[in-house]
């Protein structure tokens, strides 16, 4: 165990992983994860911006895409930089710290998910129900889905931290993951925690199993429609319409179906620790990074949004 602190008090977590310790590597590590933060921060950035100020944007996918891009960026800012300096500096957290980490980087799983499956019933409406896609769907109805899923996210993740934050911790305090886990956590604790384990069953059923079984559906039923159309030129608008949401969707429910599996079978196999920790960096970096270059390339409307941007910064100094 390489503790690089120097109080031995149960009021700080040991953050071990296989990016410290390294010569070379972990320079190398370093650099990668400033890259990858700084493109997630400045491509997520830049959406939201456009889509906030372009009018040609203000439709119920973009207004709902914005809770996705919000929740890429907590969930980045909450990991990223504290795995940069686990790598360089110090690898002791403060309870208070992991706990406000613990927080945001579970907001970011669950407001995804939620907002993700949000998205992909909008695009089955817009390909299955086009004729009544406008009744059926608003701006003022995008908002105040947002603010729904925002809501149920945060009640979800104040609860799981009420039960956490009542155990005391007696165990050695360090754990094999990036970042804070509610159930890494749990597993410090000196008390029972089965409320705990069944607590957070119950969110990976509703944050993941569930959101990727609307995915699914919705999807299928698409693709259905798909192949009714009776011609071709209808066949590919629905592909358009769907194509970039489902490279998103992808992205992020492979990487946490991933995490889940793994933790499962880590024991059976005798994994080591290294695995699940690649993993949850991947979750937490892969989609965030992807999304705003996947929305980017394939998205005309946005890639239209983002010319016009540009134009405008550039305009006043020519």
């Amino acid at each position: 165990m390489s503790v690089n602190a120097s109080s031995s008090s149960f009021d700080y977590v040991y953050m071990e992983s296989p990016f410290r310790g390294l010569e070379n590597g972990g320079h190398a590590f370093f650099a990668f994860f400033l890259l990858a933060y700084a493109i997630t921060l400045t491509g997520n950035s830049l959406l939201l911006t456009v889509i906030l100020t372009d009018r040609s944007l203000h439709k119920p996918m973009y207004v709902m895409l914005t809770n996705l891009v919000a929740s890429d960026l907590i969930g980045s800012t909450a990991t990223l930089p504290r795995i940069m300096y686990n790598i360089v500096g110090s690898n002791a957290i403060s309870l208070p710290e992991c706990f406000t980490q613990m927080f945001f980087a579970h907001i970011y799983g669950v407001l995804s998910s939620f907002s993700l499956s949000a998205m992909t019933v909008d695009r089955y409406l817009a390909v299955c129900r086009p004729l009544r896609y406008h009744a059926l769907m608003s701006n003022a109805r995008a908002l105040n889905v947002n603010a729904a899923l925002a809501a149920t996210t945060l009640v979800l993740i104040l609860a799981m931290m009420g039960l956490i934050v009542r155990h005391d911790f007696c165990k050695e305090m360090v754990i094999h993951m990036p970042h804070c886990d509610h159930m890494t956590m749990a597993a410090l604790a000196c008390g029972d925690v089965t409320v705990n384990g069944l607590y957070d069953l119950i969110t990976k059923m509703v944050g993941l199993v569930g959101c990727l079984v609307t995915v699914t559906i919705a999807y299928l039923r698409i693709a259905f429609e798909c192949r009714q159309r009776a011609t071709r030129e209808g066949q590919a608008k629905a592909v358009r319409t769907v194509v970039t949401h489902l490279l998103v969707v992808v992205t992020f429910f492979m990487s946490g179906i991933l995490i889940v599996v793994v933790h499962r079978l880590q024991k059976v196999f005798n994994m080591p620790a290294s695995v699940n920790v690649y993993l949850v960096v991947n979750f937490h970096t892969l989609p965030a990074l992807m999304n705003p270059i996947i929305y980017g390339l394939c998205s005309a409307e946005i890639r239209r949004a983002l010319a016009k941007l540009a134009r405008r910064k550039v305009g006043p100094s020519e």
